[in-house]
């Protein structure tokens, strides 16, 4: 099984029709992209090294400058310089997702969490259950907290009835207006994300 998954990816089939997404995986973690990360993909990654196309376009151009976005805005979090609508610091970030999407960020925090930033308080929900969000929200400071909104489609139900609790709970204290700087989000449907009112740079 490991190896047919890994041959999947380094062709970059259209692995998941129902959305029509490509997968390149080997390509977001390449030294020469990431390059400290660790050589974990095994051979996947020697196998395709010379092989930067997904269905004829080169995808590094996009895959670098979606990386170094990132890099950008998790720095400016971290370092103050990302404010919020009152111009307060973020002290809180509420990671809303389920499965993979809420899994694989609580294990990148766990793993780090000997380089963690003691100012900077890191919550996860994913249960559907209305007392997960209560819970994680209970002591924050709305003006001080970013959601990070984590699904591949922005349609997964469970998700997003945590972000439709999280906009209602954070509007009613600081209103709608503030929404564009205190949610964020990892998708690919950028429409249902305008339509939430995530800033589009974000």
């Amino acid at each position: 099984a490991r190896i047919v998954i890994r041959n999947v990816i380094a062709k970059r089939h259209h692995a998941e029709p129902i959305i029509d997404a490509t997968t390149f995986e080997v390509r977001r973690k390449r030294r020469d992209v990431v390059p400290d990360f660790a050589d974990f993909v095994g051979h996947a990654s020697r196998h395709v090294e010379d092989e930067d196309e997904v269905d004829g376009v080169d995808v590094m151009p996009g895959v670098r400058s979606v990386l170094a976005r990132m890099r950008a805005f998790s720095d400016d979090v971290r370092n103050g310089r990302w404010l919020g609508h009152t111009g307060q610091r973020i002290t809180d970030v509420v990671s809303i997702g389920i499965g993979g999407s809420s899994l694989g960020p609580k294990m990148v925090c766990e793993a780090l969490r000997p380089y963690q930033d003691p100012t900077l308080n890191v919550h996860f929900v994913s249960n559907v259950d209305g007392t997960d969000f209560a819970e994680a929200v209970r002591d924050l400071d709305a003006a001080e907290t970013l959601f990070i909104i984590c699904s591949k489609t922005f349609t997964t139900l469970e998700t997003l009835t945590n972000a439709n609790a999280a906009r209602s709970w954070f509007v009613e204290r600081c209103g709608a207006a503030a929404v564009g700087r205190h949610f964020v989000a990892v998708s690919t449907n950028h429409e249902a994300m305008d339509a939430f009112g995530i800033d589009p740079a974000n």
